[in-house]
């Protein structure tokens, strides 16, 4: 399913972006988004990604490589941390994230319930709303 979205940039010109999702059984299996200049390459993009993932072997070509959560975490840190070195305090929480049970899922097929769930065993361990969150801030940008 492609969405066009226009978005205004502070200097007063737009831009496109284009989201191309595939939802299987009501939900939402795969999204991906690129931002463009001009609609019409959006457009182009988005219904060339929305055809190649529709296809037979699109989304599992994706979802071949199953990574688990601590196997994407680990490689976050290897790749991201020498280009950009960590705190102290970002590696540590990286580095307890991937020790969870939750890390062991694979991450294509992590869901929100999955997240809710680790956010409720975090605070029941004691952790505040701002550690959860940076929790949840890291999962994301991962």
């Amino acid at each position: 399913m492609l969405t066009i979205v226009r978005r205004p940039r502070a200097n007063g010109s737009s831009a496109y972006r284009a989201v191309v999702r595939v939802k299987r059984k009501g939900k939402i299996v795969y999204s991906e988004s690129r931002t463009f200049d001009r609609e019409r390459l959006a457009r182009a993009w988005g219904k060339r990604r929305d055809l190649e993932l529709q296809s037979a072997e699109g989304l599992e070509k994706l979802k071949a490589a199953k990574l688990t959560l601590a196997e994407l975490i680990t490689r976050y840190i290897v790749e991201v941390d020498a280009i950009k070195p960590f705190g102290r305090s970002k590696r540590y929480t990286l580095e307890s994230l991937s020790a969870l049970d939750l890390a062991r899922k694979i991450a294509i097929d992590l869901t929100s319930a999955d997240v809710i769930e680790h956010c409720k065993i975090r605070r029941s361990e004691g952790a505040g709303p701002a550690t959860v969150i940076q929790d949840i801030t890291y999962l994301r940008t991962i």
